[in-house]
């Protein structure tokens, strides 16, 4: 599941920036992520966070972010699960064996993916791949 924490972590990623926090519950508004989401500055002379006065990423920022990352994850998904197929069948493309035209067309449809593919219900592709039409193994 993709959260405020995973959004202000990949912000941080692509701003090149550390900022620390602390997230309490899941804010779904901006009134609820200024009193949910501390960060961090730093801390005092008894070891004690310091805490920001103010948000150091806006709440349209964040929630973008999170957008995007979910909007992101069911192909990020079908990657990983497209790379382990491939494993599966990686044996047969020794030069040792005789591939089958079936396993290398079947192969290259699994390497056409994410660029190609077709749910079986036309909608998005859900985030478990569960509606992902596969590519028929041999």
């Amino acid at each position: 599941m993709t959260t405020i924490a995973k959004a202000i972590t990949s912000l941080n990623l692509k701003n090149g920036n550390s900022y620390e926090f602390v997230v309490v519950n899941e804010p779904t508004t901006e009134a609820e992520y200024n009193a949910q989401v501390d960060y961090i500055t730093g801390a005092d002379a008894n070891g004690m966070a310091i805490v920001s006065d103010s948000q150091l990423y806006t709440w349209a920022q964040v929630s973008t972010e999170k957008t995007a990352l979910i909007t992101a994850q069911p192909l990020a998904n079908l990657r990983t699960q497209r790379t382990v197929k491939l494993a599966e069948t990686d044996y047969l493309a020794l030069s040792d064996q005789t591939m089958s035209a079936e396993m290398t067309a079947y192969r290259q449809a699994l390497r056409d993916l994410p660029n190609n593919y077709e749910t079986t219900d036309s909608g998005a592709l859900q985030e478990d791949l569960s509606n992902l039409r596969w590519p028929t193994k041999p």
